[in-house]
C-alpha cells in the first residue's frame, strides 16, 4: 500500500473573532522539485500568493498580509487578517466562501477536507495537486453549529452574546430611566416656578384702569 502524494499539502486555519473578523494563517508545503525550481518566482513576485485571497474579497478587508517562504522546508506561510468575514444575522452568524461541508464538526472546531487540481498563482500556472484541510474555531460561547448547503456556509448562535445586546435594546433612555425622570421633575417644576412668577409679576405691572 502507497500512501497518496500530492504536489501541494496545504494547512488553512481561520480564528473566527466574537465580531465576525477573522485572523488567517495558510502553510503550504510544495512538491521539492516544484519548489527548488519556482520559489524564485514567489520571493520576485509575492503578489502573487496574495492575490488569490484579494481576488474573492473586498481589497481594503484584508490586512496585515504577510508571505515567508522556508525554502528548507519546501513551504510557504501566509497570514492575514480579513475584517467583516461573518455576518451578524441578528439571532446567529453566518460565514460564507466554502466550497465544501466540514468532515467533522468538533465543539467549537469545524474541519473540511478537500481534493483539487489547481491552476493559478500558487502554482504559476500550473496543474498540481492539492490536498487542502481548513480548521476553523469559532468564537468561545458558539453554539447550534451546522452547516448551510443552500449557501455553502457555516452557521453558529451566540446566545451570551444575544442575550447582552437584546438587554441593551432600550438604549440610554431605558437604562437611566430613573434619572431621566427625576431630571423631568426639576425640570418640570422649575418651568412652572418661572411661569408662575411670570405671571405675577405681568399682574403687578399691569396699568389701572382710568
Amino acid at each position: 500500500i502507497t500512501a497518496e502524494t500530492y504536489d501541494v499539502e496545504e494547512t488553512a486555519r481561520l480564528s473566527v473573532s466574537p465580531v465576525g473578523n477573522v485572523i488567517h494563517k495558510d502553510v503550504l508545503v510544495y512538491d521539492r522539485e516544484f519548489f527548488d525550481s519556482q520559489s524564485a518566482n514567489f520571493e520576485e513576485y509575492p503578489f502573487l500568493l496574495s492575490r488569490r485571497y484579494r481576488a474573492m474579497e473586498e481589497v481594503n478587508e484584508i490586512q496585515d498580509f504577510r508571505a515567508d517562504l522556508d525554502k528548507a522546508a519546501a513551504t510557504v506561510t501566509l497570514t492575514f487578517r480579513e475584517t467583516g468575514r461573518a455576518y451578524n444575522m441578528g439571532d446567529h452568524w453566518i460565514m460564507y466562501g466554502f466550497s465544501t461541508k466540514p468532515t467533522r464538526i468538533d465543539g467549537r472546531e469545524l474541519v473540511i477536507e478537500e481534493k483539487s487540481t489547481i491552476n493559478s498563482d500558487y502554482t504559476l500556472w500550473q496543474d498540481l495537486d492539492f490536498k487542502t484541510t481548513t480548521y476553523v474555531s469559532l468564537p468561545q460561547g458558539a453554539e447550534g453549529i451546522r452547516w448551510d448547503d443552500d449557501d455553502s456556509a457555516v452557521v453558529w448562535e451566540m446566545p451570551a452574546q444575544l442575550a447582552a445586546l437584546t438587554a441593551d435594546d432600550g438604549g440610554m433612555l431605558q437604562d437611566n430611566r430613573a434619572v431621566f425622570i427625576a431630571v423631568f421633575a426639576v425640570l418640570m417644576a422649575g418651568s412652572l416656578a418661572v411661569a408662575t412668577a411670570v405671571l405675577l409679576r405681568g399682574r403687578r405691572t399691569a396699568p389701572v384702569a382710568a
